[in-house]
């Protein structure tokens, strides 16, 4: 009985092996920061750091949660992006739904000419009933697409990104990452 149950068994392991199942490692790291208002999901522990970013409004000191991916040969999407700052020139945000949206139309503009790619999608979208915008762009030649989440909160932007190859695009990942994001102040 335990060498039919070894032979089996090893069958099996072999069949898992070489049908090109994969098995799910779905235990994401939840990076939460009351500091920064937001919770978010990485597929592990990101790098923190801070960095001053030239947005549409001016310069802004941004809290970025990174996790680089690009030398792993399995990973899903090659970098996974978290960001927080301040806009210091928008005491209290945007209140005027058409100001708003000339705001993130100056953004993606801005990202595509910094990247010189090109609009593959472009949507609104709601966050915690806020107005906020998702995109996608190919970039590198077409080899990598980003795709970006922006979200203005009175004077605080968040911004998720993650940036895949053009042959894993899209992939469930990109969607577990930003559909795990949340607002917590």
């Amino acid at each position: 009985m335990i060498k039919r149950f070894n032979w089996v068994s090893g069958l099996v392991i072999l069949f898992i092996l070489f049908s090109g199942w994969k098995v799910e490692h779905n235990d994401w790291f939840l990076l939460t920061s009351k500091k920064f208002g937001f919770a978010v999901k990485f597929p592990t522990k990101p790098t923190k750091d801070s960095t001053m970013v030239n947005t549409s409004l001016g310069e802004s000191k941004m809290t970025v949660f990174l996790l680089d991916n690009s030398k792993s040969k399995t990973a899903d999407n090659l970098l996974y992006l978290a960001s927080n700052g301040k806009i210091p020139i928008l005491p209290s945000g945007i209140k005027n739904p058409v100001a708003l949206d000339k705001y993130y139309r100056k953004s993606v503009d801005g990202m595509i000419d910094k990247v010189q790619g090109t609009l593959i999608d472009e949507h609104a979208i709601t966050i915690d009933s806020l107005k906020a915008i998702e995109v996608r762009v190919n970039f590198q030649s077409g080899l990598d697409v980003i795709t970006v989440r922006e979200i203005l909160k009175g004077n605080e932007l968040y911004l998720l990104e993650t940036i895949t190859k053009t042959s894993h695009d899209p992939n469930p990942s990109i969607q577990k990452f930003f559909n795990s994001f949340e607002l917590l102040k």
